[in-house]
């Protein structure tokens, strides 16, 4: 996930951000995240990050979770982990690389992170609720440029 958000779209009188999620290396999760309006994933060792109300105590969680990570690897945990947790706001919007069918989806984020504990896959457990908007714009409909700082070349 990019933890860099553009600013992009005009809501409702405030600024929305825009986010890019990808559901997983190979696109594992591209379906479940369309069919059931979910976005995020991964991330199957860490616990509920539901009570960490800042960076810091997150930084201590994954620190905890991936204790022979380089410093490095651990800021990016970091960071993907902290927007997905507290950056992402209900009325951004989230975009989608599609590994599985090589399109773009778009989509609203109507909820907050949730820590989905009860689902039996845990690659399926941190999340942010999403109505998608479109599931099927094709690539060569986006500007190259555009493409390159999505990561969906």
């Amino acid at each position: 996930m990019d933890s860099a958000p553009n600013k992009v779209l005009e809501a409702e009188g405030s600024v929305a951000q825009a986010w890019v999620v990808r559901a997983g290396w190979y696109g594992e999760r591209d379906q479940w995240a369309l069919e059931q309006g979910w976005s995020g994933g991964g991330w199957r060792e860490v616990p509920d990050l539901t009570d960490c109300t800042t960076r810091e105590d997150l930084a201590k969680v994954v620190a905890a979770t991936f204790p022979t990570a380089s410093d490095g690897r651990l800021n990016n945990f970091i960071g993907q982990m902290w927007a997905l947790r507290s950056r992402i706001q209900a009325g951004d919007l989230l975009v989608m690389p599609l590994k599985t069918t090589k399109q773009i989806a778009f989509g609203r984020v109507t909820g907050a992170y949730t820590y989905r504990g009860d689902d039996p896959d845990p690659d399926k457990r941190h999340v942010v609720k999403v109505d998608w908007k479109r599931t099927d714009l094709p690539r060569t409909a986006v500007k190259q440029d555009l493409l390159f700082s999505l990561g969906a070349r």
